[in-house]
Formats: C-alpha cells, sequence, structure tokens
C-alpha cells in the first residue's frame, strides 16, 4: 500500500509542475533541477524497527518565473506494524518582480496516519524578498496569508478552516566544490494551532548524479484546543539523484 501511494505521487508532482512551467517554455530558456533522496534505517534490538525516508524535489527558473515542487514520504513499521506513516505534496510558483523582490503562490496536502491532524490542507499567497544571491550563497526571506483546512483524527474529529499566516527563511551555501548546506525555518499560525518547522541538510557530491546526504528535520505541534504538543524529529543519511541542465 504504502508504495502504491508512493507511485502515484510521483506523476501528480511532475504534472502539477509541468503546468506552471510549460507555458514558459517558448519565451525564455529554463533552468531545471531535479532531486530525489531515499534512506532506509532497518533497527533490531527487542523490537524491530524499519525506517523508509524519501523526498523529490523538481526545480525551474526563468527569467521572471520559478517553480518549486516537492513529495516526501516517511513510514515506520515496528514489529511488522505501521506506526507512523505520512506523506507531503506541495507546489510553489514565485513572479520575480526585480532582482530582489517577488511574489509567490503555493499549496500544499499533507497526510499523517497517527497524528492529531490527519489531513491538512492549505492555500498561501504572499511576498518574498531576495537578502542575497550568489553563485555560492542563496538567502530568501518570504511571508503570506492564506487559508488552512485540517481533519483531525483524534478528538474532537471534527473538520477545520483557519486563516494561515506563514512565515519562512530559506538559505543554502557551496561550501566548497562538493558540499553544498541547506537550512529552510518555516512557521505557520493559525487560530487553533502553530508550527514550527526547522530543516538542516548537507549533502556531499560524489560524482556527476549521485551525492550522500546528511539531513535532519524537526517539527512542533502546539494546539490550542486540545492544549497539546507534538514534536517529531527525522535524521537520515540519504543517497541523493541531483540533475541539473537547461531547456
Amino acid at each position: 500500500m504504502m508504495l502504491l501511494k508512493t507511485l502515484r505521487i510521483s506523476p501528480l508532482l511532475i504534472g502539477l509542475h509541468s503546468l506552471f512551467v510549460l507555458p514558459a517554455l517558448a519565451d525564455n530558456p529554463i533552468d531545471w533541477r531535479a532531486e530525489a533522496q531515499l534512506g532506509f534505517v532497518d533497527s533490531r534490538a527487542q523490537q524491530q524497527d524499519r525506517t523508509i525516508n524519501g523526498r523529490l524535489r523538481l526545480q525551474s527558473e526563468s527569467e521572471f518565473w520559478r517553480n518549486d515542487s516537492r513529495a516526501q514520504l516517511l513510514h515506520t513499521r515496528t514489529d511488522n506494524k505501521t506506526t507512523k506513516e505520512n506523506y507531503i505534496l506541495s507546489h510553489q510558483v514565485d513572479y520575480q518582480w526585480t532582482e530582489q523582490v517577488y511574489s509567490l503562490a503555493s499549496g500544499g496536502y499533507e497526510y499523517k496516519r497517527f497524528a492529531t491532524f490527519i489531513r491538512q490542507y492549505d492555500l498561501l499567497a504572499g511576498m518574498g524578498y531576495r537578502m542575497y544571491y550568489t553563485d555560492r550563497t542563496e538567502w530568501d526571506l518570504e511571508a503570506g496569508l492564506g487559508v488552512k483546512f485540517t481533519e483531525r483524527y483524534a478528538a474532537p474529529y471534527e473538520k477545520e478552516r483557519s486563516l494561515l499566516r506563514r512565515a519562512a527563511s530559506k538559505w543554502s551555501q557551496d561550501l566548497t566544490e562538493n558540499i553544498r548546506l541547506q537550512q529552510e525555518i518555516i512557521y505557520d499560525d493559525t487560530e487553533d494551532a502553530s508550527e514550527w518547522r526547522l530543516l538542516h541538510s548537507l549533502a556531499v557530491r560524489a560524482n556527476q548524479y549521485f551525492s550522500l546526504s546528511f539531513s535532519h528535520e524537526w517539527k512542533r505541534l502546539d494546539d490550542s484546543l486540545t492544549n497539546d504538543q507534538q514534536i517529531d524529529t527525522i535524521t537520515s543519511l540519504n543517497l541523493v539523484f541531483d540533475w541539473n541542465g537547461k531547456r
């Protein structure tokens, strides 16, 4: 079941990305980047844990437009029982007004089988500011407003719609020709809950197409309705396929 869901995500992600990219092909050359990574952990002690962590990211950039599509899966089985099952799908499109200022629109879907919120959808629009941009360094700050729809897994088992406020910092640095450091900080705030997401990754390139990546993701969800705080961390070592090209 988990594999079937994963196979369905990839064509959807590619189609969603192409929907925004194809109209610009005739006018401007586009820089493409595709990144796929997969990690597997098998731990055996008093209990047996098996975790699969996978990510897929498609990016394109032309003179005025940038697109960023992402998919992520996390699946854990403990003693042959599924204990964690998460799927995340998102797309963001940016329009560059100047070298530093851009507008953005994004949509996201998240499914978490064993969490307070089993499903979440969000639509958002906002502005971004490119603080720093060179061949080796990128740093963007973003802020936006939108709406978030949630379905609760636990009591009160209801669907909710609320105003979403988001702030984000996205930074990447090429430490050397073959070593890249990335950091993302995202804060979401709604009437009923607030969430922090921090992602750090360090990738070491082995050859033209493959890298080894160490990543750490930390999430904290504060639910004001239930006075519950949930913290999730994912630390993984992944094999990354990375492709860059132009069309």
